[in-house]
């Protein structure tokens, strides 16, 4: 948790990048990475036993879903950062001076949309993981 608040500080204080990549940032190490490590915690707790619950089995899958679609979405990070890259360059005559804060938003949001229903048909056993994981390399 410190790593990750470091690493913000870090981005958000240097002046490297444009506006549009520290919001990918941000959202990969915060929003995906926050939750990933929020969700290992939780099934951490379950394993050594300091929590129980009445139905356990209802529970683990929506948080499956969750770390999934955390993981995935951090998977997902080289593709979203080279598509915010190629809106640097197709607005390259004025993309330092205006803030297209949009470019950031609909990213994150096609993110959200491909990487949801991805994770949910691999918690089902629908897709192999190392298929997609081979198929997103390529």
């Amino acid at each position: 948790a410190i790593s990750i608040l470091l690493f913000e500080y870090v981005v958000w204080k240097s002046n490297a990048l444009h506006v549009n990549m520290k919001i990918l940032n941000t959202y990969a190490i915060l929003v995906l990475g926050g939750i990933n490590m929020l969700t290992r915690v939780f099934f951490v707790i379950i394993e050594l036993g300091a929590i129980h619950f009445e139905d356990l089995a209802d529970l683990i899958v929506p948080v499956h879903l969750v770390k999934y679609s955390a993981w995935l979405g951090i998977y997902h990070y080289v593709v979203y950062s080279t598509a915010e890259r190629y809106a640097a360059f197709h607005y390259a005559a004025d993309y330092e001076n205006k803030r297209r804060i949009w470019i950031s938003a609909v990213l994150i949001l096609m993110n959200t949309l491909i990487t949801v229903p991805i994770a949910l048909l691999m918690i089902q056993d629908i897709l192999n993981g190392a298929a997609y994981s081979a198929a997103v390399c390529v």
